[in-house]
């Protein structure tokens, strides 16, 4: 009878431990997108507070929005005859 209690509990600490372990790196990941995110929010409101004026802002936001939408070019290498 103690080793079937013991095993009993045995089976729950480690399927409770299991669940926990889940759960947290679950989290770390939420964690992981939100620093993601508040680092790039980050920036543009760094990018913004030193421009010297709102043209220059408007301007380097539309060079990065055009540098992003250009499509690749692709490059066919030439053959030796």
């Amino acid at each position: 009878m103690t080793n079937v209690l013991f095993f009993g509990l045995m089976t729950i600490t480690v399927f409770q431990g299991l669940t926990m372990y889940l759960m947290l790196r679950n989290n770390h990941r939420h964690v992981e997108e939100l620093h993601k995110s508040w680092n790039v929010e980050r920036q543009q409101l760094l990018d913004r507070i030193q421009a010297p004026t709102y043209d220059h802002l408007k301007h380097h936001e539309a060079k990065l929005l055009k540098a992003s939408k250009e499509p690749t070019k692709e490059t066919n290498p030439l053959e030796v005859v």
